[in-house]
């Protein structure tokens, strides 16, 4: 939706999603390759900033509100990306909001703006002058890394189309020339993701009996872990897909996100006294998971009921994706009382981790040698929780 001449002058911007998709979210979150969709999220602010400025003679207030973009329009490195136009208008922003002290001082200027009076007259002068400086500027490194970036698109075209073919021999020589490509410290998040494709690739030739790729494979999915040390199930991969006793890949995804959740509250919990609450609550539901599960599940038909009566758009997608949550809630506690009987086992496992976590946490390593412990002892205990039987697996852990 545009807004050309007096139609508007003030425009908000309101947490601005850098990403549309899961894929997206992954490679810019997870796998630190952010380099790679750079132009396109400069591409989506410049858009979003142009929607009151339709001609070069249209012009209007910008207010960017949260957080979403706020490193992309106050990093240097960031704002050398824009057009010279655009990043003089941002660095004068910049450079004039350090010196507001008070509501007013902003209020002062944007009416100096939309009168387009004398005073600012002379701010426009300044911003023709930074942009004009701009424009003799050259980004050498920048320049670099998108000419890799372009070589490697190359080789990405030929990798998809081998896939597509199930030509997996070929595709593993092309994410091999990818990775060989990009090797910019810039680029490293989106070289793990190669490395891992390059090791998926040698797993499927191994898989069909090329014997020969299983080194190869494990080389890649390791260094793509040197690569990315924050993505938790890429560590014990090359073990699981190139195992001779057994080929297959069994199901623990589930496991490595608890570990990461678990780790993600524990750190997020000030003190020890809390802590202990928190355990102590959470044990408490361990122990009547009958109640936590009937529970979530009247919360799932509520949240159900609610998505079915939006007030308006935004609200629809609150209350959907509260929905999704709770959602994955109940696979979870489904899952959970798949690998244990009643969770009774599951309960004692618990309160020993949780008594163990607690004096770690209190010696000298602290939270962060208490949490590598109980990763440990969660991944050498997991096997302890016993299958359980074909008649209990038919009834959901809900039912139970």
């Amino acid at each position: 939706m545009d807004f050309s001449d007096d139609e508007s002058r003030l425009l908000f911007i309101w947490n601005l999603p850098k990403t549309t998709n899961l894929q997206e979210r992954f490679l810019i979150t997870r796998m630190g390759a952010s380099k790679l969709y750079a132009e396109r999220i400069r591409t989506r602010i410049i858009q979003a900033v142009g929607r009151c400025s339709r001609n070069p003679s249209d012009y209007s207030i910008v207010c960017v509100i949260g957080d979403t973009i706020q490193n992309d329009l106050t990093k240097p490195e960031k704002i050398k990306q824009f057009a010279p136009e655009l990043r003089a208008e941002i660095q004068f922003g910049l450079e004039n909001s350090v010196d507001y002290s008070s509501v007013d001082d902003v209020i002062e200027q944007a009416r100096d703006f939309l009168e387009r009076n004398q005073v600012w007259q002379g701010a426009e002068e300044y911003i023709v002058d930074l942009r004009n400086g701009y424009w003799n500027e050259e980004n050498k490194v920048e320049k670099q890394i998108n000419e890799k970036l372009q070589e490697s698109a190359i080789q990405e075209l030929k990798f998809q189309y081998a896939l597509w073919k199930k030509d997996y021999k070929t595709a593993f020589e092309h994410a091999c020339s990818i990775v060989g490509i990009l090797n910019a410290p810039a680029l490293n998040g989106y070289k793990c993701f190669w490395n891992y494709m390059a090791g998926c690739m040698a797993y499927y030739l191994f898989k069909n009996g090329q014997v020969e790729y299983k080194t190869a494979g494990i080389q890649y999915l390791s260094d793509a872990l040197k690569e990315n040390i924050s993505i938790r199930w890429l560590s014990g991969l090359p073990e699981k897909l190139f195992s001779i006793e057994s080929r297959t890949v069994e199901d623990d995804d589930l496991f490595f996100e608890c570990i990461e959740r678990i780790e993600s509250i524990f750190t997020s919990i000030p003190t020890t006294q809390k802590l202990e609450k928190r355990i102590k609550g959470i044990l408490d539901d361990l122990n009547s998971l009958d109640v936590v599960c009937e529970w979530n599940y009247e919360m799932v038909q509520t949240a159900q009921t609610q998505v079915e009566n939006p007030d308006d758009f935004i609200d629809f997608v609150n209350k959907q994706n509260k929905l999704e949550s709770l959602r994955a809630d109940e696979r979870l506690l489904d899952a959970m009382f798949d690998r244990t009987k009643y969770g009774k086992e599951l309960v004692q496992l618990a309160e020993k981790m949780a008594d163990d976590f607690i004096r770690d946490m209190q010696s000298k390593g602290g939270i962060d040698a208490a949490i590598k412990k109980m990763t440990e002892a969660v991944k050498e205990g997991k096997d302890l929780l016993p299958d359980v039987s074909p008649a209990l697996k038919a009834t959901t852990g809900r039912a139970r």
